[in-house]
């Protein structure tokens, strides 16, 4: 059982940016790391819940569609601290310069931000923005 706990805790840790209270009590492992995978889906619960708690208060103070969306779309990021952002960000640095394939893995350790990363990042959350308000609007 205190594997199990432990593995949920690391699981939370990983994925989200919310303090969980007992963690500092767990002795953590490397088998504990690898069960803790079994949890992601757990966390992915957590993380629908939150949003549809969100959605359904928004909806509910009648906030613009708009608002809704961006609430929508920043919420989870703020709770998993903008996990996979970095890496998108890296892979179109690399993916669009046009250089060898060891300067595109020299790109991808560097950790400045070029100007391929901002435009990907900007075109992937203006996308998902516009996805939520059209989604928002159809449940309307």
């Amino acid at each position: 059982m205190k594997g199990l706990l432990s593995s949920l805790a690391l699981a939370f840790m990983t994925l989200t940016r919310l303090p969980v209270p007992f963690a500092g009590r767990v002795a953590f492992s490397d088998e504990i790391s690898r069960h803790s995978a079994v949890f992601f889906p757990v966390v992915g619960l957590f993380y629908g819940g939150v949003l549809f708690i969100a959605w359904r208060v928004l909806a509910t103070a009648r906030a613009p569609v708009e608002v809704q969306a961006f609430v929508l779309l920043a919420l989870p990021y703020c709770l998993n601290r903008f996990f996979h952002l970095d890496g998108l960000a890296d892979v179109a640095d690399a993916f669009f310069a046009d250089r060898t394939p060891e300067d595109r893995l020299a790109i991808l350790k560097d950790p400045r931000v070029g100007t391929f990363a901002v435009g990907t990042l900007l075109l992937f959350l203006l996308y998902r923005f516009l996805l939520l308000k059209l989604f928002l609007q159809w449940t309307h």
